[in-house]
C-alpha cells in the first residue's frame, strides 16, 4: 500500500469557538415574519370583507393593523439585538 499523507488534525474547540451574544442567523428570520404577518392579516381582512360584505375596508384595514404589528415586532426585536450587543462589549 502506498502511504499516503496524512490529513492535519482538526481541533473542534478552536474550529467552533463558542460565541456569547446573538449573530446574524439569529435575526434573519425577521424579514419573512414581517412579509408573513402582514399577508396573514391581509387574507383575515379579505375575509372579512367577503363575509359580511364591506368592500375595500376589510383588507385595507387587515393591512394596516398586519403592518402595524409586524412593526412593532420589529422594533421590539431590534431594541432587544441591541441591548443583547450592548451586553456583550460590556463582557
Amino acid at each position: 500500500m502506498e502511504n499516503f499523507p496524512r490529513l492535519p488534525e482538526f481541533d473542534k474547540k478552536s474550529a467552533h469557538a463558542e460565541k456569547k451574544g446573538p449573530t446574524l442567523f439569529h435575526y434573519s428570520h425577521l424579514g419573512l415574519q414581517f412579509a408573513l404577518t402582514i399577508l396573514i392579516f391581509f387574507a383575515l381582512g379579505y375575509y372579512a370583507e367577503r363575509e359580511w360584505n364591506f368592500h375595500p375596508w376589510g383588507t385595507i384595514a387587515g393591512m394596516l393593523l398586519g403592518f402595524a404589528i409586524a412593526l412593532y415586532h420589529l422594533l421590539r426585536s431590534a431594541k432587544n439585538m441591541e441591548r443583547e450587543m450592548s451586553d456583550e462589549n460590556k463582557e
